[in-house]
């Protein structure tokens, strides 16, 4: 079995359950209509933008029990010093275990989902340009 991976299965499955918990209201970079709450890829995206541009995981860990929210790593004695940007998600059944602490290529993983979010996001708006000038030219 490969251990190249940065972080467990159920680190992975807790933070998609974390971004389906707290969706974007509408992304600024998609129109109203491609933002109802069954649209996958509008969740991808979020996803992809959430853990590769927003998330700040030098000072915010991830929870997902009673609705999901963020904390405060260091309030939690959570923060690594010698490594402050190690992602921490708190494990639903046992709040005082931290699934992600073994993450330790987090921020390739990083890098990985900004990467996906700006070329799916390019790929999008190329899509939708040509879609209006097909229109225009008909």
């Amino acid at each position: 079995k490969r251990r190249g991976w940065a972080f467990a299965r159920a680190c992975r499955q807790l933070l998609v359950i974390s971004s389906l918990q707290q969706p974007p209201l509408h992304p600024p970079a998609l129109s109203p209509a491609a933002c109802s709450r069954e649209n996958l890829g509008r969740h991808l995206l979020h996803f992809f933008e959430l853990y590769g541009l927003r998330l700040n995981t030098t000072s915010a860990g991830v929870r997902v029990a009673d609705g999901g929210r963020y904390f405060d790593k260091r309030q939690r004695g959570w923060l690594n010093g010698e490594r402050p940007w190690l992602l921490c998600v708190e494990n639903p059944i046992d709040s005082t275990h931290d699934v992600g602490a073994n993450a330790f290529n987090i921020r390739s993983v990083r890098r990985a989902c900004a990467h996906a979010y700006c070329a799916l996001l390019a790929s999008g708006t190329a899509a939708a340009r040509e879609g209006e000038a097909g229109r225009a030219a008909e």
